[in-house]
């Protein structure tokens, strides 16, 4: 597999394997934790989540390929922030999906370069969540905040 193909299959893997418990985050409001920024609320990699199965579910509830790249995953209030690549347009995008049925809210696409040094390339960082705003730096140092319900750029 090459490098290219490794990393959009790392940032759809990042999806999918938090997609069983984003079913079981709807499950019960009063036990789910966010999920704000890169490995967590406490920045540990420990979910709090209480109440779902070790087994997961039969089948996965969406899955979306968003291009190439590292980024994992951000949830707060039903809504999931990842970035991706995408590579024949040479843009990289922000996407803000459901969390229930994985269909973009808003994206936020720009240009950029792909950086494959010492990987496949790609986006390399998780959005980081505060309250209603969102965040997001890239490899080359572009910086975001938006609304986290609209999309609009705040700074």
């Amino acid at each position: 597999m090459s490098n290219m193909n490794t990393g959009r299959t790392l940032a759809a893997a990042a999806l999918i394997l938090s997609l069983p418990s984003l079913s079981a985050a709807h499950a019960s409001a009063a036990t789910t934790d966010d999920w704000p920024q890169w490995r967590g609320p406490a920045r540990d990699g420990i979910s709090r989540e209480t109440g779902w199965s070790k087994d997961g579910a039969e089948a996965n509830l969406w899955q979306l390929d968003v291009g190439l790249g590292y980024s994992s995953v951000s949830i707060q209030d039903g809504k999931l922030y990842t970035m991706g690549f995408d590579n024949d347009a040479g843009l990289d995008v922000i996407y803000c999906l459901d969390t229930k049925s994985g269909e973009p809210i808003w994206t936020h696409a720009y240009p950029s370069k792909i950086w494959n040094q010492f990987h496949g390339g790609g986006t390399l960082t998780t959005p980081s969540i505060d309250g209603s705003r969102v965040y997001t730096l890239n490899r080359e140092g572009s910086y975001f905040c938006f609304d986290a319900a609209s999309g609009e750029i705040l700074q």
